[in-house]
């Protein structure tokens, strides 16, 4: 994989280094301080170098998956963390030279710049937590949610429509964003297409909506429940799997799955609604 960095990324990398060296260099220049606030200085400079480099090779094309997992780990688990601590750090090093050593540091070694130096490490570090902060809870909702579909996969394999309902009117996640599985659309009817007027009535086009391809007699179409609109299955079983609603009406058809005449006693659809089917019609 060839990374390739542009030039402010460059250029930015070239003046942290410089600093870096710079501090090295003139690392004496510090030994009467208290707290060697030289170190936070140079850990400041690496981390900005360490991050150019992480993100660089994070938006890079052609990447290797575990190259983009240990990354993401180490930026979200472990740098992040080290970059909300470091300015901390450097502000009590800065208070305890202020107080024990006051004027420790160099004319010409600019003694204010650490305190603009802390202000950008302090912003820096805020903006990384809040961006960790978004990850974790977004990583704690998606374990949730597959922990909610497996239990909802569960109730439909065992055909328990009662619980079923109870579950995607308690859950509207699973009823309205996450796509069908498999055993849904497998629920789908499939039906030979003709040029009359009773498949058009059903089709309510002469083409597939999604591809836009016009239907051929004998062509398989599949046929959304309740709405009725018909797709090639190819097509719309693409987008069921991302989505729980039709296409063209964006009615959901995952609660309109069930028949409601082979299970009237426990059909979870009865009484809902097209558009939002959780909501009871009567109460509308």
């Amino acid at each position: 994989m060839r990374c390739t960095f542009t030039s402010g990324e460059m250029l930015r990398c070239g003046v942290m280094a410089y600093l870096f060296l710079d501090v090295i260099i003139h690392w004496k220049a510090y030994s009467s301080c208290y707290a060697p606030i030289q170190l936070f200085h140079a850990l400041g400079y690496v981390g900005f170098i360490v991050a150019t480099i992480i993100l660089r090779l994070l938006t890079d094309p052609g990447r290797s998956e575990w190259l983009v997992k240990s990354l993401t780990f180490f930026w979200y688990w472990i740098f992040t963390s080290f970059m909300i601590y470091l300015p901390i750090q450097g502000l009590i090093w800065q208070i305890e030279n202020m107080t024990k050593t006051k004027d420790c540091v160099p004319s010409n070694r600019l003694p204010g710049f650490t305190w603009v130096w802390l202000a950008c490490m302090a912003l820096w570090g805020f903006f990384m937590g809040l961006m960790a902060f978004a990850k974790i809870r977004n990583w704690i909702a998606m374990r949730s949610f597959r922990r909610r579909m497996f239990e909802y996969q569960g109730l439909i394999e065992r055909g328990d429509y009662e619980a079923l309902n109870q579950l995607l009117e308690a859950d509207g996640d699973i009823n309205n964003r996450a796509g069908l599985l498999s055993v849904e659309i497998d629920r789908l009817t499939t039906q030979k297409y003709s040029q009359s007027e009773e498949m058009l009535s059903l089709s309510h086009s002469e083409q597939c909506p999604i591809c836009f391809e016009d239907y051929k007699n004998g062509d398989e179409v599949m046929t959304l429940p309740k709405c009725k609109h018909a797709f090639h299955p190819i097509c719309i079983k693409g987008w069921l799997v991302k989505s729980s609603l039709c296409p063209m009406c964006r009615a959901n058809v995952r609660t309109n799955l069930y028949d409601a005449h082979q299970n009237q006693a426990r059909d979870p659809n009865r009484g809902r609604d097209l558009e939002n089917p959780l909501v009871n019609n009567n109460q509308a």
